[in-house]
């Protein structure tokens, strides 16, 4: 499992057929569920920014959370071309 620090607290990462979750930072061993069904890449980075936001500020917002993970992978994916790479042989 791979693991990621946000705020001096270490996170496991469980990418998979998960609703996107970030558990309570307080908890033993945090995780964050990262959902990824070979959606968009726009919509996974989204997803990974969005649970990294809870990560990061607990106390933020639902919306603002949301919304902050929106513009940004926005950005990342216009200015930078990311593209999901294809699983097709």
């Amino acid at each position: 499992m791979k693991q990621h620090t946000f705020n001096k607290v270490d996170y496991n990462i469980d990418v998979g057929n998960w609703d996107g979750a970030c558990e309570h930072p307080e908890t033993s061993r945090p995780t964050i569920y990262i959902k990824d069904t070979g959606q968009r890449i726009e919509d996974l980075i989204t997803i990974f920014l969005h649970e990294g936001l809870h990560a990061c500020k607990w106390t933020a917002t639902e919306k603002k959370v949301d919304q902050t993970a929106k513009d940004l992978a926005g950005m990342l994916c216009k200015h930078f071309y990311i593209k999901r790479k294809s699983t097709k042989t």
